[in-house]
């Protein structure tokens, strides 16, 4: 396919495909979404999404799926929380204009020998067959502005808003610590559990953030590209017996609950966050006290759209909570009484 359509109007996102303008190759037309609608052009379509809807995105990428019509996304500013979900729908290209600096002509026939090799393979049915475990359904595209990514701690400054990954970690205590230990023997398992997470968070660069006897919020920095932390979480939920026999005088297979979530919040140090207010911090405790089973991990979307892809086939979707798709991973060991 030589024709490509870039609709957009903005004129920093028609100044990054310049050299397209100049090949030699492809016939290149800038669009308003008006004009695009009215064309009937036969094109790769790139869509700007920076000035869309929801809704409007996903009546477009239908509209193209039945003129069965190659098509790629750019992003501007970073609104689309699942880069994940675009290439489940069909999506040839993916551009992030924050991190893709220069456009090559040559990109282009990658994305439509991309497109159509998938569809060659049947990679990509259409969108009211689309039941995959860990894609998002038809209609669930979530479109969100974060906070600038944290990138690193020492580019945290207090008072500052960014974007972090979260883990809620909760120790469940069994009958036996509720009925039989004292107050100093529960304070501490406490200080136990709240140390192996800490030491296990440390080599993902987390920091417990906040902790309430049994319960805790460890802060990750995101760079806006992946979660590592989700890894941890994986790694915290298959290792759970050994956690119980290395982290401490548990006397018992440990019983937690975790969840992860990527948002955006205020920052300010350890024991200075009573004040915070917060809708991601909100959700996060929300998912993990009210949606997240014992010895399970929970993910957002937000979340699951930025872990590796390896992991994604130990998770499996739970439904929507609180305005957000989740996704569960349960542990192979049984849990203490």
């Amino acid at each position: 396919m030589k024709n490509i359509v870039l609709v957009t109007e903005n004129d920093r996102v028609a100044a990054f495909f310049q050299p397209l303008r100049r090949s030699r190759t492809y016939c290149f037309t800038v669009m308003s979404y008006s004009e695009w609608r009215s064309s009937g052009e036969e094109a790769f379509c790139y869509f700007d999404v920076s000035s869309l809807k929801r809704r409007q995105l996903d009546s477009e990428i239908r509209a193209l799926r039945n003129r069965d019509l190659p098509w790629g996304i750019v992003d501007p500013d970073g609104t689309v929380e699942d880069m994940a979900a675009m290439f489940h729908r069909g999506a040839g290209d993916f551009i992030d204009l924050r991190r893709d600096l220069t456009f090559r002509v040559n990109r282009v026939r990658r994305a439509v020998e991309f497109y159509h090799s998938t569809r060659k393979q049947g990679d990509l049915p259409a969108d009211s067959h689309n039941k995959s475990p860990c894609t998002p359904p038809p209609g669930k595209i979530r479109l969100k502005k974060l906070a600038p990514p944290s990138i690193s701690w020492d580019r945290v400054k207090e008072n500052g808003e960014y974007s972090f990954s979260f883990l809620y970690v909760e120790l469940l205590p069994s009958g036996e610590w509720k009925g039989k230990s004292g107050d100093f023997h529960k304070e501490q398992m406490q200080t136990a559990f709240h140390d192996a997470i800490s030491r296990r968070a440390d080599d993902f660069d987390g920091r417990v953030w906040m902790w309430n006897e049994w319960t805790g919020l460890v802060l990750f920095p995101f760079d806006g590209k992946k979660c590592d932390a989700g890894v941890l979480g994986v790694r915290l939920l298959l290792n759970r017996v050994l956690l119980s026999l290395e982290g401490g005088d548990f006397q018992t297979v440990l019983n937690y609950k975790l969840a992860l979530h990527i948002g955006s919040t205020l920052y300010r140090e350890r024991g200075r966050t009573g004040t915070i207010v917060s809708d991601d911090v909100n959700f996060i405790f929300h998912l993990g006290v009210k949606k997240t089973e014992a010895n399970s991990l929970y993910l957002s979307d937000t979340a699951h759209s930025m872990i590796s892809q390896r992991l994604h086939s130990l998770f499996h979707e739970r439904g929507d909570f609180e305005g957000h798709g989740t996704y569960r991973m349960v542990s192979p060991f049984p849990g203490a009484g």
